[in-house]
Order: structure tokens, then C-alpha cells, then sequence
């Protein structure tokens, strides 16, 4: 919409409109809420642990990162070398849930989309 300058520098436009895809998305898990109500919530559940362990991965490198800049002297030390091989062990372990995450949502998605074509 359009509106006088005077009307936009006191308030603010909030768009509320919606996609049809996302329209789509929010019937969709409402339809599968009712009919198949574990498998959303297996969905949801997927989606936080995929998006934590993304955040972990981040998390890890940025530690990584920091310790290796504040690191004084020889980064072969001891110790430097056991929070690689922590990080490298940590980061595999994150790695793989993320892989059986996404299968897992690839899953969840398929059984989901059994329900799209409804009427």
C-alpha cells in the first residue's frame, strides 16, 4: 500500500500476507496434527535437534577458532593438540546426528506428503 509520508514516519507497515506455499505448510501440519499426531510431533522434534546440532557444529568452530588465535608459542603442544582431537571427536559425533536428522525428516516429509493431495 501506499501511504503520504507523513503517515509512514509515525507508524510502521507490518505485512501479514502469507504464501501459498507457506499456506500450504501450516494446513498441511494442522491436517497431520489431527490425523497422524506422533509423526508431527517427531517432526518438530527432528527440526530442533537439526537445528541444535547445527548450532553446536558453529559453536565448536568458533572455539576452535579462538583458541588456536590466542594460542602463544608452539600450536603442537599437548594441549593444543587435545582440544583438536576433542573438537574433531565432538564435531564427528554432531556430524552424524545431523545426517540421521536429515534422513529422518526426509522420512517424515514423505509420509507427510501422503496427506497433500486432500479433496
Amino acid at each position: 500500500p501506499h501511504y503520504a509520508p507523513e503517515i509512514c514516519a509515525k507508524t510502521s507497515v507490518v505485512d501479514f500476507t502469507v504464501t501459498m506455499k507457506g499456506l500450504e505448510q501450516q494446513i498441511l501440519g494442522r491436517v497431520i496434527e489431527k490425523e497422524r499426531y506422533e509423526l508431527e510431533e517427531q517432526r518438530h522434534s527432528v527440526l530442533t535437534d537439526v537445528a541444535t546440532n547445527k548450532k553446536m557444529v558453529q559453536q565448536y568452530e568458533r572455539d576452535l577458532l579462538f583458541r588456536l588465535s590466542e594460542s602463544k608459542g608452539n600450536l603442537l603442544d599437548d594441549e593444543m593438540i587435545a582440544v583438536l582431537q576433542n573438537t574433531k571427536k565432538a564435531a564427528k559425533e554432531v556430524a552424524e546426528k545431523l545426517v540421521i536428522g536429515e534422513m529422518t525428516e526426509a522420512k517424515i516429509n514423505e509420509a507427510r506428503e501422503k496427506y497433500r493431495h486432500v479433496g
